[in-house]
């Protein structure tokens, strides 16, 4: 079938739209044209008989007509298109009599795709993961070149004040228990503790279905959270924020390919702590003075509020000391071949956590230094940050 009949008596040019008191509206011209569907090619009379500034579309019907269909140009001089996203215009039902009236639509909006808040984007790049300076452990060799895609990273780990908050929307909508209100665990999948609250060196409280945080407290990061309650957080922040969740909290794996909250895999971490791809290539994140960007033993020994000593190169707090940080993979020993992307070994002797502690000593806060745990493991040292 091939459209004929073609007329634009009433195709209009419809610019200078703006809309007022929200979000702006791209000055645009449409202009739009019915286009007759039929199985013969005889000359008919068949025109637009009105279209309106709010999109509103009329057009009279003739005899014969298979479909008729709506396309747009940006000019008269423009290639016609379908709007073949939209099925009522695309392929519109003969009635058989009197005109038929579809609505257009005209206008359309610019989104500006943001950092989300307190992240900052890690443009993608190519860099030698692994002991670069000779002084690290046998499990940090042999070096190797990784190709990282990018990804936004939090500035901060995860503190008590975002954990209070995301528990607080996860048990209101049903995707937690509180058990003799001490443990926390995921009500859907494969059950899991994914921290406590109510204890010692734990400034979250729980009372009465009411999440709380000790008065002071609010910007210390959060401790006693399990790798499972490191990735159960970035679902409900997910959720939250509107976002589909990355992990499937059944088998606990993750879906790298979606806009979501996830933890970072330990290829991220550590170029993340390197600076990205215009790192400096310092010992510890954003330094080769441990003091300078670091809370750690031979500092004061003690835990504090995230982001109080200086960021590294791309505005990341505390990725040496204060606090180790999970990350996705599991344990396991270095390949030299390169690797674009890599998630880690599908299984390992236990989880990765990086950057050292408070109460740990400057080999341990070095960028490229490895550690690891249980994913069960829920300690006062140890916390996160999402990346996505």
């Amino acid at each position: 079938m091939q459209p004929v009949g073609i007329r634009l008596r009433y195709a209009q040019e419809l610019g200078n739209t703006q809309e007022k008191g929200g979000e702006g509206m791209k000055r645009m011209a449409v202009l739009a044209a019915v286009i007759m569907m039929a199985w013969n090619a005889q000359a008919q009379e068949f025109e637009i008989q009105s279209f309106h500034r709010n999109g509103e579309l009329e057009f009279n019907q003739i005899p014969n007509a298979a479909s008729y269909r709506v396309e747009w140009a940006s000019s008269l001089q423009g290639e016609w298109k379908p709007f073949s996203e939209l099925a009522a215009l695309d392929n519109i039902v003969p009635t058989g009599e009197g005109n038929v009236i579809v609505t257009v639509p005209l206008f359309y909006r610019v989104v500006a795709d943001t950092a989300p808040p307190d992240m900052v984007e890690v443009e993608g790049g190519t860099f030698t993961m692994g002991d670069t300076w000779g002084t690290g452990g046998s499990d940090e060799v042999p070096t190797h070149q990784v190709t990282l895609s990018s990804f936004w990273s939090s500035k901060y780990e995860v503190t008590n004040e975002k954990m209070r908050e995301v528990m607080q929307w996860a048990y209101d909508n049903g995707k937690i228990n509180v058990v003799v209100d001490t443990r926390v665990t995921n009500a859907v999948g494969d059950e899991q503790v994914l921290l406590f609250v109510n204890e010692w060196k734990m400034a979250i409280t729980f009372a009465d279905g009411t999440f709380a945080v000790e008065e002071g407290k609010e910007n210390f990061p959060c401790p006693k959270v399990s790798w499972y309650g490191s990735a159960a957080f970035c679902n409900y922040r997910s959720g939250m924020e509107g976002l589909t969740p990355a992990y499937d909290l059944s088998d606990w794996s993750c879906n790298f390919g979606i806009d979501a909250y996830r933890l970072p895999t330990e290829a991220e971490w550590e170029y993340a702590a390197r600076g990205g791809a215009s790192g400096a290539d310092t010992l510890y994140s954003g330094s080769d003075v441990i003091g300078d960007v670091a809370w750690y033993a031979d500092d004061d020994g003690v835990v504090h509020e995230v982001g109080t000593k200086a960021p590294n190169e791309l505005g990341i707090y505390d990725m040496s000391g204060n606090m180790y940080e999970w990350c996705y993979d599991q344990y396991g020993a270095y390949e030299a071949d390169p690797q674009t992307n890599p998630t880690g070994p599908e299984s390992g002797s236990g989880q990765v956590m990086r950057g050292g502690g408070y109460g740990h000593y400057a080999p341990r806060c070095r960028v490229t230094c490895r550690w690891k745990d249980s994913a069960t493991t829920t300690t006062d040292g140890v916390g996160f940050r999402c990346v996505r």
